[in-house]
C-alpha cells in the first residue's frame, strides 16, 4: 500500500491525498497504480503536508496552517483506495516543515521547525513522539517536543524500519576562512521495544499473549503454555486498551501433548541436514523459520543439537510464526 500528500498544484486551494500499490513488483514493473483515481482527493486546507502509513494501514498527516506558523495532524484508515480521515487537531505552535513516521505498534515519530518569536533567535530542529490512542480514534497522545540546537536547518524529514529511524535536514556550515557550506546532515536511532521479548501478557479474556518485537502472539492453550516452559506467575496483566495497543502477530502453534513418556524434554532445540533448526515439543518438531525469530525467543545457538536426517523421525507440525518484520 502506497500513500501520498500534496499541495494543490493551482492556486493554494489545499492539500490533496492520493492510495495506490505498486503495479507488479514480481515481474519487475515498480510503477504505482493510483487506486484512489487519476487525481488527488482533497482533505484539508494546508501547507507542506507529509503523511506516513503502517501495515495495519493505519495513517497519520501533518501540515502547516496556511500563512500562520501552526502546525496539525489528521489520523485515517485507509479502505479501498480512500482515506477516512478523523478531524484536523492542532499539535504546535510557531512551527513549519513537518514531517511524520508511523510504526505498527501506534508509535509516531515526528519532526519539524520551530519559528521563536522576538529579535535574533535562531530556528531550532524540533522532535516529538507520541502514541495513537485507542479509545479516542482521532487523538495522538504526545509527548513533549525536544530541541535539537541546530541552527540554520532546513527541510527535515523523518523514516523508520520499525526497529531504528532516520532523521535528515540541510544544514548550513558557516566557515570562517571561506565560504559557508551547505550539506546534508542526518542522524540515526534505535527505536526501543514497548515490551522485552518474551514478556507474558493477557487483558480481561482468558487469551495469553507473548510478545515479540513489539508483536503479540497468542498461546491456544495451557499445553502449548507449558511445553514452551512459560510460568502462570510470570503473565503481566493489562487493561484490554494495552493489550489491543499491541499488535497482534500470527498465533503459535498447538503443542497437544501425546500419551507416554516423551523421547526428549519439551524445547529441544535441533537442526536437520538442510540446515533447518526446530523446537521439539511433545516430540513433534516445529520449525523456527529465521535467526530473528529464534533469537527473539531467546534460544541460545549453542543449545542446538546436530541431527542431521534423524530430525525426520520427528512429526513435523505448525512452524512458528516469523517475527522478522
Amino acid at each position: 500500500m502506497i500513500v501520498g500528500v500534496h499541495e494543490a498544484g493551482r492556486g493554494g486551494d489545499g492539500i490533496y491525498y492520493r492510495v495506490g500499490h505498486l503495479r507488479n513488483p514480481a515481474g519487475g514493473d515498480y510503477t504505482i497504480q493510483w487506486d484512489s483515481g487519476q487525481w488527488g482527493i482533497k482533505y484539508d486546507m494546508g501547507a507542506n503536508p507529509r503523511i506516513a502509513i503502517n501495515n495495519h494501514n493505519e495513517v497519520i498527516s501533518v501540515h502547516q496552517v496556511p500563512n500562520e506558523n501552526l502546525l496539525h495532524y489528521r489520523r485515517g484508515i485507509v479502505s479501498e483506495g480512500t482515506i477516512q480521515f478523523t478531524e484536523s487537531m492542532r499539535y504546535d505552535d510557531y512551527a513549519t516543515d513537518p514531517s511524520v513516521a508511523l510504526l505498527d505498534s501506534g508509535l509516531v515519530l515526528e519532526v519539524h521547525g520551530n519559528r521563536p518569536q522576538g529579535p535574533n533567535r535562531f530556528r531550532r530542529l524540533m522532535s516529538r513522539t507520541g502514541n495513537l490512542s485507542r479509545s479516542d480514534p482521532a487523538r495522538v497522545e504526545w509527548a513533549d517536543s525536544y530541541e535539537n540546537p541546530l541552527a540554520a536547518w532546513d527541510s527535515p524529514a523523518i523514516a523508520t524500519n520499525g526497529t531504528h529511524a532516520i532523521e535528515m535536514h540541510t544544514a548550513l556550515r558557516e566557515d570562517e576562512g571561506g565560504p559557508d557550506e551547505l550539506t546534508v546532515d542526518y542522524s540515526v536511532a534505535e527505536i526501543p521495544q514497548l515490551y522485552a521479548n518474551g514478556t507474558l501478557t493477557r487483558g480481561s479474556s482468558d487469551k495469553v499473549y507473548v510478545v515479540l518485537n513489539d508483536y503479540r502472539h497468542w498461546i491456544p492453550n495451557a499445553d502449548t503454555f507449558d511445553a514452551l516452559g512459560y510460568r502462570w506467575d510470570e503473565i503481566l496483566w493489562l487493561s484490554d486498551d494495552e493489550v489491543n495497543a499491541v499488535p497482534e502477530g500470527a498465533p503459535f502453534p498447538s503443542a497437544a501433548p501425546l500419551p507416554g513418556p516423551r523421547r526428549f524434554a519439551n524445547g529441544t532445540l535441533v537442526r536437520g541436514s538442510t540446515g533447518k533448526v526446530y523446537v521439539l515439543l511433545n516430540d513433534h518438531r516445529h520449525w523456527i523459520p529465521n535467526e530473528k525469530t529464534f533469537e527473539a525467543m531467546g534460544y541460545d545457538w549453542s543449545n542446538v543439537r546436530k541431527f542431521d536426517d534423524a530430525v525426520n523421525t520427528f512429526p513435523e507440525r505448525a512452524p512458528f510464526p516469523s517475527v522478522a518484520r
